[in-house]
């Protein structure tokens, strides 16, 4: 099971604060900005917690937020931050990642979601001596800077995953992305998954498995390009 789509602290803080204040807060009451977050991110732990608890306890989870992804056991925890699309490193090394570590410390340092861009994207990985696992993001938001962000995690142990949203890429053109994608992933040693939710609707039982086909033979020569750890 999935979580629920309760974003992370800063994402909540964005809707409860109305996304005008919020970004002019940060700028005009940091000391006020910090101690609210801090009292917001007390809430969403206690909120996870019930949810985890209903569900039979974190490991029956995928991780504790919305991603489909399967998360393995001691690094469930996961933070949607679509906030720091709009800020940078020193930024997010303020008011992202002190309230982003209290979730990662108790449920397990898994993933972060945001769309794109990723201004910040230097400091998502790593928070003192642990660091988290996965970047998910939409591909249509990221594409602009793609090389710029997946050169930022060249060389480390990470995964990204990429949201192919059904309503902007037909299957040719997912798959011919998709292929893009592996070309630079196997260039910079990156493991890239795509997440592409195939309407079956508009193709025949045939076309459906020649997509499954196209996408799996990709996938495994890429993965023979792959030098992991």
């Amino acid at each position: 099971m999935t979580g629920f789509d309760i974003g992370g602290v800063l994402c909540g803080s964005v809707d409860i604060m109305e996304t005008n204040l919020f970004y002019i807060s940060l700028i005009t009451e940091r000391e006020r900005m910090l101690k609210y977050l801090d009292k917001l991110s007390d809430l969403y732990i206690s909120v996870q917690g019930i949810l985890t608890g209903k569900m039979g306890g974190i490991n029956k989870m995928m991780n504790i937020d919305w991603d489909v992804s399967w998360y393995p056991e001691g690094r469930k925890g996961y933070v949607s931050d679509d906030a720091c699309a709009n800020f940078g490193p020193e930024t997010f090394e303020i008011y992202s990642k002190p309230f982003n570590k209290k979730m990662y410390d108790i449920f397990g340092y898994g993933g972060l979601h945001n769309c794109g861009p990723h201004p910040s994207a230097s400091s998502y990985l790593d928070y003192n001596n642990s660091n988290i696992k996965a970047i998910n993001c939409s591909l249509q938001f990221s594409y602009k800077h793609l090389d710029e962000f997946m050169d930022t995690f060249e060389g480390r142990d990470i995964i990204l995953y990429f949201l192919f949203e059904e309503e902007f890429y037909d299957a040719k053109k997912a798959v011919r992305l998709y292929r893009e994608l592996v070309e630079k992933g196997s260039e910079k040693n990156l493991v890239c998954i795509p997440s592409y939710p195939l309407d079956t609707s508009l193709y025949s039982d045939s076309e459906i498995v020649d997509i499954f086909d196209e996408f799996y033979n990709i996938s495994k020569s890429y993965a023979d390009s792959l030098k992991l750890k």
